[in-house]
């Protein structure tokens, strides 16, 4: 934040007005409608500011040898479509803390196993069992595939919960049963087969959030959590929705609140409480994004949609009459396939202290989660992968699979190969591979840290979103010629 590129004593001397926009980075919100930069000359005070970027709004420049911090990522340069969204405007107040603290409640976490039955499942082969976030399902399938054909066959077993559940089911020990998915391929085919299990241990949880955020305490001697790709979260609206972006105080207020507050405050036009459509206290969407805006997941407001399917339906299903007020939440895996995106709409999300609102991808319509990559855009966070220590070679293995520290042997391909066709597994799934990420955090709603990826595959993921890439073309490091890009990865010249 520029606070930590001025003193104390300059920000005494300036108006409170100024101040909260210089701390804020709320440039439309003072009554004069100028951006920070114009009352305060914070030019002057970081030269790395730019008062004329995102429209006017200011940001911070990342050439020049700039290097920013990590409050001022958030507001960086981009070219990305930026969508303001004016708190003050908008709902009458520019900071959360003129609403009072939600109480805290206890996500449901405890999860149980569903109605076994006598075990039907094929037995030919070693079996592992998934339970948990479907958002890995992209990739649990092809790697399902894949394993049941190798050399020494595994059987992948998948039975979806919420995110919390799937942390539960490794960290509690919650039994599973019931009915689970398994793959097998049948040349380029993936088939999907189902069959039941009687109660028993699962051997790999998958969640969205880390353990803390659904009051979980992980004894990190017994329970291994091993970080797969981002996935972000999005708040989304009916396709016939005149709404365009959100900010976390307006999501503050209609999900802590039902959209309006005694003291005046309306997040107009989504004040029908009957209209906001949110998750269950354990889905790991749901927890994410309460960590963002300061509303526990149990105290969500609005319907409860059981599951990611019944959300799109209920959006899918409003009248254009009340296609302003209702609003709902997803992610990106459930929400960006074309048969989803046709009907519903996804709202830019602006962060506290952020300038502006932006979607997760540079544009809408796109899909190259440039927005997630750099920081941009705040609701994101790793898929979680549970195990207990000590487990079998066959959990240990699918494991680094999911988490991309290594891809499975195929027959005629090395293993560049094996890895490049599992990062575009990862893209096709609408996630983003930490090689990808520019950005990292420790913590759900954490500060963004800056990522260098031991071995990039920036270019290879734009490629493979965007159909182009601006990095130059290579076999092996010898036709990397630029200093600046040395390293041949996955076909591209990168950095590292």
């Amino acid at each position: 934040m520029l606070s930590g590129h001025c003193s104390d004593k300059l920000l005494e001397n300036v108006s409170f007005a100024a101040a909260l926009c210089l701390r804020s980075f709320i440039v439309a919100t003072v009554a004069t409608s100028v951006g920070c930069g114009n009352i305060l000359g914070i030019e002057d005070i970081d030269p790395c500011w730019d008062a004329t970027g995102l429209n006017g709004r200011g940001c911070f420049r990342t050439d020049g040898g700039c290097k920013l911090t990590k409050e001022q990522l958030p507001n960086a340069c981009t070219e990305s479509e930026c969508v303001p969204f004016d708190n003050l405007d908008r709902l009458g107040f520019s900071s959360p803390e003129d609403l009072p603290e939600i109480p805290s409640g206890t996500p449901g976490n405890t999860g149980g196993p569903g109605a076994g039955g006598p075990d039907d499942c094929p037995t030919t082969m070693a079996r592992v069992l998934v339970t948990g976030s479907n958002a890995i399902v992209p990739i649990l399938s092809y790697l399902g595939a894949e394993l049941a054909k190798a050399d020494k066959p595994v059987l992948v077993l998948y039975q979806p919960q919420s995110s919390c559940n799937g942390a539960a089911a490794i960290i509690k020990d919650v039994m599973v049963a019931g009915q689970f998915s398994y793959w097998t391929r049948d040349s380029a085919k993936i088939t999907e087969h189902t069959c039941v299990l009687p109660e028993q241990r699962a051997d790999i949880g998958t969640c969205d959030v880390f353990a803390s955020t659904c009051g979980l305490e992980q004894d990190s001697t017994d329970v291994l959590d091993a970080q797969g790709p981002i996935q972000a979260m999005i708040f989304v609206a009916p396709k016939t929705s005149p709404e365009r972006a959100i900010s976390a105080e307006a999501a503050r207020l209609v999900y802590g609140y039902g959209g309006k507050h005694d003291k005046g405050f309306s997040a107009h036009p989504w004040t029908d409480v009957n209209r906001i459509q949110r998750r269950n206290p354990s889905s790991g969407t749901q927890n994410m994004m309460g960590t963002f805006i300061g509303v526990p997941s149990a105290s969500f407001m609005g319907v409860e949609n059981t599951s990611t399917s019944e959300m799109i339906s209920s959006l899918q299903m409003t009248s254009p009459a009340d296609a302003a007020a209702t609003i709902g939440i997803l992610d990106v895996v459930n929400g960006d396939p074309t048969g989803v995106r046709v009907s519903i709409r996804v709202l830019a999300f602006q962060a506290n202290d952020q300038n502006c609102a932006f979607r997760p991808d540079s544009a809408e319509g796109e899909l190259d989660k440039r927005n997630v990559r750099d920081g941009h855009y705040a609701l994101w966070g790793p898929i979680h992968v549970f195990s207990r220590d000590n487990e079998s070679d066959a959990v240990r293995n699918l494991v680094k699979y999911l988490t991309l520290e290594q891809a499975p042997a195929t027959a005629g391909k090395d293993p560049d190969q094996n890895m490049s066709e599992l990062i575009k597994i990862v893209a096709g799934g609408s996630l983003v591979p930490s090689c990808a990420m520019q950005v990292q955090r420790d913590s759900d709603g954490g500060s963004l840290l800056p990522l260098v990826p031991a071995r990039s595959c920036a270019c290879y993921f734009d490629q493979l979103t965007t159909g182009e890439s601006a990095c130059a073309l290579c076999a092996v490091d010898a036709d990397c010629v630029s200093s600046d890009a040395p390293r041949c990865n996955f076909g591209f010249c990168e950095q590292q």
